[in-house]
């Protein structure tokens, strides 16, 4: 940077690539002075920055502590990942299977079909054994066909973007389908006189067969061709009007002059951005992004939807444990908040058995208890560790959840309340050291733990790449533990004015408590959500530094790593809640098993092999820190399709 000042005396600096280093510098999170690192590095120089649409809160990071003014660019375009080879088979045989009647032939072609699924190795990503489903063959082949249904049509990123340049056309009408949604391809295969039984079915072609579909005729000939849509039923039209505009926005025409025009300090005119699927909004890019509104976390509607996710929450891990949860965590990112609008606080918030109070223009003011009758069930103690981005945009938010905290562990009078027992039982250990007991009060009523102010990540995304460090899983275990926690404990509780704070007031030194740590025990459960259609667990080292980090910190302190969970928000209102071992397996089969994903990546040369070697390094993260999500086989399939050429 100061060289690019001094030697190459610059007039402004434009950078590429999202996630740089600038921003990331230590300080202060916004409002920077001369002196501080972010600006020490580039000075008085304009600072350009063409950012992704679909990373809103890293692209506030940049202008608030980067200066700079962000142009967007699109992702990539999407597809529907359709059925590959291997999986068609499979497909075809369980249709097979159903039309044939009883007998030998039906026998022969249920042996088969086991034997393709196993090979496939889906079973396993549907969680089922062999010997389950050769036993409950009939509910296997109901399963089946669901998860060959969902793979089919999830989004399925293409190659890269190049900045100004628009996809080419099959891809491009590709993404605009999937941005009209189910709604769409159902009217269209009817207007195209075919039955309504079968349109889910063609959901399942290959994508190189896409084109020949009836609902991708109808976008070709209306949306790029210009046929009028005079004739067609209402419903239809006004789907083909959205898809014109829509496949206008894609052509990316505006990020080079929009980039130009703030080098000749021109306004740019801003956007809120988001995931082109669940927001076409998004779309023309070349604009200045800006964030969603901290005040309004959670937004209404993303309390109704949270109150729902968090209850499936529950019932998801009462069905796969048996036991009605008594501690959870909860990961919090800026990214995901602003795409959600509060959809996961509002889960923590109902966990823990409180709600947001509004004001009339929609602004959350506080939050209250709601009383356990009203309830009805027992509270979940709930532990939250927020990125350190979020610790930047949202301590307001962070003010209400600590309230929430405080107000559930007060409420002592209810027999059956986790949150107040945990409480009392940290308060108590910490006297009991020597801590006063207010100290150890607010001690025990703090829930919400982040980095250092000013200090971001966990330390694992370079230390777990660095296994010439430790040897064995044991050591592993533990100095990746100790590195996470010390590094993810400072405390944001009750108190704002002591925000930030490692340990306990007057437990320094050799009595040192790690109170992170001390609330992690016991930790039965771990969230993340994830509401964007391109980044999943593998995209970056986030996931596995964040949740995969709780997993492994209470694998150290329990003996037992808890449960993880996938808030999954790609689809409309409050989303399901997934197994992350059954989320990473469907990414894997859909992405870095997919010949077509792996085409798309081919096309894009020396930084398409550079996504194979992140998802490839981010598989081990996970592989580090949380094993129990990551199977055996499907390391060997990495190696069967990236070293043997599978496809």
């Amino acid at each position: 940077y100061l060289w690019a000042r001094e030697q190459q005396a610059s007039d402004a600096l434009v950078h590429f690539g999202t996630h740089g280093s600038q921003e990331w510098l230590p300080g202060k999170e916004r409002g920077l002075s001369v002196s501080d690192p972010g600006m020490l590095a580039v000075g008085d120089l304009p600072v350009a920055y063409p950012y992704i649409a679909d990373n809103i809160g890293e692209a506030q990071q940049a202008k608030r502590r980067g200066r700079a003014v962000i142009v967007s660019h699109q992702t990539p375009p999407f597809k529907p990942a359709g059925l590959h080879q291997a999986l068609t088979h499979l497909h075809d045989l369980l249709h097979a299977w159903l039309a044939q009647d009883e007998g030998v032939v039906k026998d022969k072609i249920k042996a088969d079909l086991l034997a393709a699924a196993a090979k496939e190795r889906i079973a396993l990503d549907m969680g089922w054994t062999a010997e389950r489903a050769r036993a409950e063959f009939p509910a296997f082949v109901d399963a089946l066909h669901a998860q060959l249904h969902e793979l089919a049509e999830t989004a399925q990123p293409l190659g890269l973007h190049t900045l100004g340049r628009a996809p080419e056309a099959q891809h491009r009408l590709a993404t605009v389908l999937l941005m009209l949604g189910r709604p769409f391809w159902e009217a269209a295969w009817l207007h195209a006189g075919k039955p309504a039984a079968d349109a889910d079915e063609a959901l399942l072609t290959d994508y190189d067969q896409l084109p020949g579909t009836a609902p991708f005729q109808l976008l070709q000939r209306h949306v790029v061709q210009g046929e009028s849509t005079q004739g067609l039923p209402a419903p239809l039209r006004e789907q083909l009007d959205k898809a014109r505009a829509w496949h206008a926005a894609i052509g990316a025409d505006n990020e080079l002059p929009a980039l130009l025009n703030v080098l000749a300090g021109r306004h740019l005119p801003t956007s809120y951005g988001g995931d082109p699927i669940k927001n076409p909004g998004a779309y023309p890019t070349g604009r200045n992004l800006y964030g969603f509104d901290p005040s309004r976390v959670p937004t209404q509607q993303a309390w109704a939807a949270g109150k729902e996710a968090a209850e499936q929450l529950i019932a998801e891990h009462r069905r796969l444990t048996g036991q009605q949860p008594k501690k959870l965590a909860v990961s919090l990112w800026s990214v995901e908040t602003m795409r959600h609008q509060g959809l996961l606080e509002a889960q923590a918030l109902w966990l823990l058995g409180t709600e947001p109070v509004w004001d009339e223009g929609g602004r959350v003011t506080g939050v209250k208890l709601v009383p356990r009758k009203e309830l009805g069930r027992e509270r979940v103690d709930v532990v939250l560790s927020a990125t350190g981005l979020y610790r930047d945009h949202f301590p307001n938010v962070m003010k209400q959840l600590a309230q929430a905290a405080l107000l559930a562990s007060q409420a002592q009078d209810e027999a059956d309340n986790p949150v107040a027992r945990n409480a009392q039982r940290i308060a108590q250990q910490l006297i009991a050291q020597g801590a006063a007991p207010e100290v150890a009060a607010q001690a025990g009523a703090t829930r919400i733990f982040a980095s250092a102010s000013g200090n971001y990540g966990t330390g694992l995304d370079d230390a777990v790449l660095a296994s010439d460090t430790w040897s064995g899983k044991e050591e592993g275990d533990r100095k990746l533990a100790q590195l996470y926690l010390s590094k993810m404990q400072y405390a944001y509780g009750p108190d704002e004015k002591q925000w930030g704070q490692a340990g306990v007031a007057g437990l320094e030194g050799r009595q040192g408590v790690n109170l992170y740590a001390e609330h992690l025990k016991g930790t039965q459960g771990a969230v993340l959500s994830r509401s964007s259609n391109l980044y999943g667990m593998l995209t970056t080292d986030d996931p596995f530094q964040y949740l995969g980090g709780i997993a492994l910190a209470v694998r150290h302190l329990d003996g037992k790593a808890p449960a993880l969970y996938i808030s999954n928000l790609r689809g409309a209102g409050s989303g399901r809640v997934e197994g992350a071992a059954q989320f990473l397996a469907k990414e894997l089969a859909t992405r870095q098993f997919h010949p077509g994903y792996i085409q798309g990546l081919m096309q894009e040369g020396y930084a398409g092999t550079l996504q194979v070697l992140d998802a490839t390094n981010n598989f081990w993260g996970w592989t580090a820190v949380a094993r129990e999500i990551v199977r055996d086989d499907q390391w060997q399939e990495m190696v069967d399709v990236y070293v043997r050429d599978k496809h």
